[in-house]
């Protein structure tokens, strides 16, 4: 998990698979995250982001997860500002990419 006002981490790269407690990747509160290149599958949701700030999720594989492939949401008035580009999201259980606010 990723947090952090201004954090600004890198996911480069990497394989994650069969997270069976909740999401592969989970961003919060105002970090700026950079996944990029990543392969995500058959965890509960493959990437969430929380009340993230300018997060960007580009070119990564996500797919076959239980739930959403990317999950965007707000917790109490702070602003989701993550910008999903040129991913693979494919036969997720729910929705590929699902924003929910509040």
């Amino acid at each position: 998990m990723f947090e952090g006002a201004c954090s600004k981490p890198e996911c480069l790269r990497f394989s994650i698979e069969k997270v069976t407690g909740g999401p592969g990747i989970v961003i919060k509160e105002g970090c700026q995250a950079k996944v990029k290149g990543c392969t995500i599958s058959e965890c509960k949701v493959g990437i969430e982001t929380v009340s993230a700030g300018e997060t960007l999720l580009v070119m990564n594989k996500i797919h076959d997860n239980r739930e959403d492939g990317v999950l965007t949401r707000t917790e109490r008035t702070l602003r989701n500002d993550t910008i999903v580009r040129l991913n693979e999201i494919e036969r997720n259980r729910g929705s590929g990419i699902s924003c929910v606010g509040k």
